[in-house]
């Protein structure tokens, strides 16, 4: 699947003008476009903004594991050393994480698929209105 691929798009317009003088007119008109999500790939490695979502070039696929249990995880703490997060709990956060997400629970025991999910369908829609002088 390529990077940039759209498989799915819907458009549509509207508009209508209303004259009421001959130098005046309204014109008002509705555009909306619809689009499938775009394709990326969970990934790991690099910096904040790239590690497990993006698809940044040459960043490793992620590889999910058939079963998170022997995963290695130390507690998270603040700066004063408070455990805000232990291994237990980052643990299952991982294993909902990737129960929930269709694409990294069909790759249990693989890499993910480069470009293998997508984001949600996006719609954008653009109102105008306009009047119109002309003078003779």
């Amino acid at each position: 699947m390529a990077k940039c691929e759209v498989s799915h798009r819907i458009q549509a317009k509207m508009a209508y003008r209303q004259e009421f003088t001959d130098n005046i007119a309204s014109n008002l008109s509705l555009y909306y476009s619809g689009t499938s999500g775009r394709p990326f790939s969970y990934t790991i490695g690099g910096g904040a903004n790239e590690d497990m979502v993006g698809d940044q070039g040459g960043a490793p696929l992620f590889y999910v594991p058939e079963d998170v249990s022997n995963l290695a995880f130390d507690p998270i703490t603040d700066q004063d050393g408070n455990v805000l997060r232990t291994p237990e709990e980052q643990r299952a956060d991982l294993r909902r994480f990737i129960n929930n997400t269709e694409s990294l629970s069909d790759s249990r025991g693989d890499y993910v698929t480069r470009n293998g999910d997508r984001t949600p369908f996006e719609g954008v829609v653009d109102l105008q209105f306009s009047v119109d002088f002309s003078g003779e």
